[in-house]
């Protein structure tokens, strides 16, 4: 079957698979050989399906890594992207401005945790990575002008993800990710993630005093406070889950901040836009940090958009000889911008954030029997539209399974037979669909979930 790509060119399947592998590297931890996979190359997308090469159509279980959040033909966004390339077209960074980008500044400072009080300056990116980058710049220019040069560092956990730049790859908890980018930029230190199932304290929540924040604190004065810049965490930790962080980690977090006067960044590249069914997993955890980072759900992934949001008595300081020098040639463009309106108008006009509730609240009741039904999964963990699940080959001793990266296969396998693609990651299981999920839908995603967990089961128990 011939695929038609453009004006007068059609390949076939087997052609596009050549030539991907020939000419474009397939990154993220890939082999070229796997652009041949089901799923890997789509050629058409609508709702929230993906056609590929071969002519499957799957739900897809990670809406794009859980950016993909209104769906992947949403007319009112298309519209929207098509009448500014018409119109208003091309604005350099840090050149000027456009109205929609002004409005567009306005609108997210607005829905921020405080309303836009305090963290209320917007500075565009186009990905997660570039906004987390930028939160580190910001941090370490700010003390420089306060007169503490010293304080440099930059505090995050092990077992996170804030991106694939120099800096964000340093604050990222994951050493595999890391170890090729060796030696890293200095400054960036770890400390332990509030992961109740594997507690590295071999303590029992509620009754464990919080070690996991009061980490920080022992971090900070062994490190030095006058050194310490910044702390950076998501409040629901993707990597490692989805794995919400205990109600009361947020606001300890703050106060520790606080009081050694360290700058809080929240990364909601994931968690912001409707994913926890408020504007940002900050709000729903009643925290206002000093910055915080979008991205993803943002723009719906229909274009390259990322927003890190600043205090104004940080942004404040900005001035003079000591302006912020920074700038990405295409951030916050004027198609961005248009994009990244209609996607609060499409999410306010459709009641997306109480929709959200309402089936976070289904999928939890379907995600909260899997460890009833099944022996390998250890911990199951729901929080809005994140659902995630600990596999394990011993429940009573919580071990782990000496080969994932099998188990993992056999997952993605089952899950393509029922028409779902399902992402494993290092024995966890992610399940973040659209925003627009139909009920059916997520209780299909469930279904393959179930299907893969028998297999895994008849396979290596």
């Amino acid at each position: 079957m011939k695929i038609k790509i453009a004006k007068g060119i059609e390949k076939t399947s087997e052609e596009l698979i050549k030539l991907a592998q020939k000419y474009t590297w397939f990154v993220n931890g890939h082999e070229q050989s796997d652009f041949g996979e089901p799923g890997k190359i789509s050629v058409s997308q609508s709702g929230n399906y993906l056609t590929d090469i071969y002519g499957n159509t799957y739900l897809e279980g990670l809406s794009g890594f859980a950016g993909c959040t209104l769906g992947r033909s949403n007319s009112h966004i298309i519209e929207a992207i098509v009448e500014e390339l018409r119109t208003n077209p091309i604005v350099i960074s840090g050149g000027g401005a456009t109205p929609k980008q002004i409005l567009l500044s306005q609108k997210i400072a607005e829905r921020m945790p405080d309303k836009g009080e305090h963290l209320n300056h917007v500075c565009y990116g186009m990905s997660g990575s570039d906004a987390n980058e930028t939160a580190f710049k910001i941090a370490r220019q700010y003390w420089k002008i306060q007169g503490q040069s010293t304080k440099y560092k930059v505090i995050s956990r092990w077992g996170s993800y804030h991106g694939c730049h120099l800096g964000a790859v340093s604050a990222s908890g994951f050493t595999f990710r890391r170890v090729g980018a060796e030696p890293l930029p200095p400054g960036f230190i770890h400390m332990n993630p509030p992961q109740c199932y594997y507690c590295p304290y071999k303590m029992i929540y509620p009754d464990c005093n919080l070690e996991c924040a009061e980490e920080l604190a022992r971090l900070i004065e062994r490190e030095d406070p006058s050194t310490v810049a910044a702390w950076i965490g998501d409040l629901v930790i993707t990597a490692l889950g989805p794995l919400p962080v205990p109600p009361e980690y947020p606001r300890r977090i703050r106060e520790i901040c606080d009081k050694y006067g360290v700058l809080m960044i929240v990364d909601e590249v994931i968690t912001g836009w409707g994913r926890m069914g408020t504007w940002t997993a900050s709000e729903y955890y009643g925290i206002v940090p000093d910055m915080l980072t979008l991205a993803k759900g943002v723009s719906a992934l229909y274009v390259p958009l990322s927003v890190t949001v600043v205090k104004d008595d940080i942004t404040r300081v900005f001035t003079g000889k000591n302006v912020f020098q920074h700038v990405y040639t295409m951030a916050g463009n004027p198609v961005s911008a248009a994009c990244g309106l209609a996607v609060i108008e499409y999410i306010e006009e459709h009641n997306i954030l109480e929709e959200v509730k309402r089936k976070g609240a289904l999928g939890k009741a379907e995600n909260d029997k899997l460890p009833q039904e099944f022996k390998c999964v250890g911990a199951a963990y729901s929080i809005g539209l994140e659902f995630g699940m600990q596999l394990v080959k011993d429940r009573e001793k919580r071990e782990k399974f000496p080969d994932e990266d099998a188990m993992g296969k056999v997952l993605v396998e089952t899950g393509r037979k029922q028409g779902v693609l399902i992402y494993p990651f290092h024995g966890s299981v992610g399940t973040m669909p659209s925003l627009i999920v139909t009920d059916d839908e997520l209780l299909k995603l469930f279904h393959a979930l179930r299907e893969g967990l028998r297999a895994v089961e008849r396979r290596f128990l």
